[in-house]
């Protein structure tokens, strides 16, 4: 079949762009930072993100699925190395400063 009979489309135009944020960024910055340290670089982790997906609107992405970040303070991970003091935990035995982060960050 000929070319000039298919309907063109551009497939990136077409796509579905997911993303799940957050989790990595605001985890990985507990291991060398402080909670005050963390939540002030969530602006800047924001902005990153969205200049990413400006960039993919700019090239003619139009359908995007972001999920935010969940309670990071649930992650057996941080349990097993921020969680050693109970006093650290809130009430469902989570890392809380790690979920204060979250929900800043989800805001």
């Amino acid at each position: 079949m000929h070319s000039r009979y298919i309907p063109q489309q551009d497939p990136f135009s077409e796509g579905l762009y997911t993303f799940d944020i957050g989790q990595n960024d605001l985890a990985g910055e507990f291991y060398s930072r402080t909670e005050d340290q963390v939540i002030v670089s969530i602006p800047t982790i924001l902005l990153e993100f969205e200049n990413g997906l400006k960039k993919l609107y700019d090239q003619g992405a139009r359908k995007f699925w972001i999920h935010n970040t969940g309670p990071l303070g649930c992650l057996p991970q941080n349990i097993a190395l921020f969680g050693k003091d109970p006093s650290q935990l809130d009430e469902l035995h989570c890392v809380a400063k790690h979920n204060r982060a979250a929900k800043l960050f989800n805001l």
